[in-house]
C-alpha cells in the first residue's frame, strides 16, 4: 500500500514522460495547405500512399504484373505507393471529367438527365485514360532506359577495358564509371550498384547480380553475367571487356545498316504518298472540274479541299510517327 501511495503521489515530471511527449507532438505546427500542395507536386506517390495506402491494400495483388516493370524503369518508388498514385490519378481524372461536363451542361441549360449521363461517360473515359497513362509510364521509362543502356554500353566497356589493363580491381572499374561527369544511364546503374555495396552491405558480385535482375536491357544483363563469371573464375577482364565491346559494336554496325535500308524505304514511301499521289489527284480533279460533274454527290472543289487540308496533313503525320518509331533517340 505504501508503494502504491508513493507512486500515486509521484509528481508529473517523474512519471509523465509519455503525456509530455504527446503534448509536444500535438503542439507542433501543422503544415500549411501550400506546404502540403508543394509536397504533393514534388512527391505525389507519398501523398497518395498516405491517403489510400491502407484502403487499397486488397487491390495491390491485381497489379503484380506491374512490379517487375516498375523495378526495371529505375523509378525509386515503392510499389504500393505507385499503385496508390495510379488509383488517386484515376479518381481525380474521373471527378474532373464529370465536374467539367456537368458545369458546361448547366451553363448551357441542358437537361439534367442528359447532362448526368454525358458527364458520367466523360468521367469514366477520363478515369480510364488516367489509369492507362499511369499504368504505361513505367513501361515507357523502362524502354527508354533500355535504349540508353544499349547505346552507351560499348563505350563504357571500352573505358573499363583500358582501366582493367592498368590493373584496377573490378569494384574500382564501376567506381570510375559512377564518378563520371557525363550524365548517362550506365553511370546511374553503376551508382545504384555501388549504393548496394556501400550502404546495404552487399559484396560486388551480389550487387551485380541484383542489377542484372532489374536491368531492362538484355545486353547489359548479359554483360553483367559475363563480368561476374569472369571475376569468379579469375579470368582476364581486359580480354572479356574488349571482346564484348567489339561484339556489341559489330551488332550496332549491322543495326545501322538496317536502319539505312529502312530509311531508304521510308523516303520512297514519302515521295510516293506526299508528292506524287497528291499531285496526281489534284491534276485529275482539276481536269474533272473544268469538264464538270460531281464525285459521289460532292463537288470536285470540295474533294480537292479535303485532299489538301485533311488527307495530305494526315499522311504527313503518319510519316512523322513512323520516323519517330524507327529513328534512335540519340
Amino acid at each position: 500500500m505504501k508503494v502504491f501511495e508513493r507512486t500515486k503521489k509521484m509528481p508529473a515530471s517523474v512519471g509523465g514522460t509519455l503525456p509530455t511527449e504527446s503534448r509536444s507532438k500535438t503542439n507542433e505546427p501543422k503544415p500549411s495547405f501550400l506546404e502540403r500542395y508543394n509536397q504533393f507536386l514534388s512527391r505525389p506517390w507519398v501523398s497518395s500512399y498516405n491517403l489510400l495506402g491502407k484502403r487499397i491494400a486488397r487491390m495491390v495483388p491485381f497489379f503484380d504484373d506491374l512490379r517487375p516493370t516498375l523495378l526495371r524503369s529505375g523509378k525509386k518508388i515503392h510499389f504500393e505507393a505507385y499503385v496508390s498514385l495510379i488509383v488517386l490519378t484515376s479518381m481525380i481524372a474521373f471527378v474532373g471529367g464529370f465536374a467539367a461536363i456537368t458545369i458546361i451542361g448547366l451553363v448551357f441549360h441542358g437537361e439534367i438527365l442528359v447532362i448526368l449521363l454525358i458527364a458520367l461517360a466523360s468521367g469514366l473515359i477520363s478515369g480510364a485514360t488516367g489509369f492507362g497513362v499511369m499504368y504505361a509510364m513505367p513501361g515507357s521509362a523502362a524502354d527508354s532506359r533500355k535504349r540508353n543502356l544499349d547505346e552507351e554500353l560499348a563505350y563504357s566497356m571500352s573505358q573499363m577495358a583500358v582501366l582493367a589493363a592498368a590493373g584496377l580491381p573490378p569494384e574500382r572499374l564501376f567506381r570510375s564509371i559512377a564518378v563520371s561527369d557525363e550524365e548517362s544511364a550506365i553511370r546511374d546503374e553503376a551508382q545504384t550498384t555501388l549504393r548496394d555495396v556501400d550502404m546495404l552491405g552487399y559484396d560486388l558480385l551480389t550487387a551485380l547480380s541484383n542489377a542484372r535482375d532489374r536491368s531492362p536491357s538484355k545486353q547489359y544483363a548479359d554483360f553483367l553475367e559475363g563480368f561476374t563469371a569472369t571475376v569468379r573464375s579469375g579470368g582476364d577482364l581486359k580480354k572479356y571487356l574488349l571482346s564484348s565491346a567489339k561484339e556489341i559494336m559489330e551488332l550496332r554496325r549491322i543495326a545501322a545498316k538496317q536502319l539505312i535500308e529502312v530509311l531508304g524505304m521510308l523516303a520512297e514511301a514519302y515521295v510516293s504518298m506526299l508528292v506524287v499521289f497528291p499531285l496526281i489527284l489534284l491534276i485529275m480533279f482539276s481536269v474533272m472540274g473544268m469538264v464538270g460533274g460531281n464525285v459521289g454527290g460532292m463537288s470536285v472543289f470540295s474533294i480537292m479541299a479535303i485532299v489538301t487540308y485533311a488527307l495530305i496533313p494526315l499522311l504527313a503525320i503518319m510519316m512523322i510517327v513512323l520516323l519517330d518509331m524507327v529513328m534512335p533517340r540519340r
